[in-house]
């Protein structure tokens, strides 16, 4: 996406969805999101901006949406994404060798102003690990 008008338009259209997608409970840590809506507001958007998403994408996505579905028919409040947060952030905090990993803790911990390592950020994804996962924090 070279062109600035081609990548606001898309940024907009992602904004847009994410306005769909996400719902912010008040005082949950994390918000909720539909994997069902998601596929469908993916599908949508891939083709306007002449993208390709690859196989496993909408594959992984479909599953979530399957499995989330059975979890909440038999629990309403289940989260998948409450369940697999603390996986997902153990994993970027034991420091991923992998580029995207990396540019993902760079986005999650630093200060965007000054590109510096954020501690407040840092202690922010340290106790979110702590409290979902059930585990004390450290002092």
């Amino acid at each position: 996406l070279d062109e600035p008008a081609t990548r606001a338009a898309l940024e907009a259209a992602l904004a847009r969805a994410a306005s769909k997608l996400l719902d912010y409970p008040p005082g949950a840590a994390l918000p909720e999101i539909r994997f069902d809506a998601l596929v469908g507001e993916v599908a949508a958007i891939a083709p306007a901006f002449e993208f390709e998403l690859p196989p496993y994408f909408l594959n992984n996505a479909r599953a979530l949406a399957s499995l989330e579905g059975l979890a909440r028919a038999a629990d309403p409040t289940f989260s998948i994404v409450e369940s697999i947060y603390p996986f997902a952030l153990t994993t970027i905090l034991a420091g991923d060798a992998s580029p995207l990993m990396r540019r993902t803790l760079d986005d999650l911990a630093t200060d965007p102003a000054t590109g510096r390592l954020s501690v407040r950020k840092l202690r922010s994804l340290v106790d979110q690990l702590a409290a979902l996962s059930r585990k004390p924090r450290l002092a």
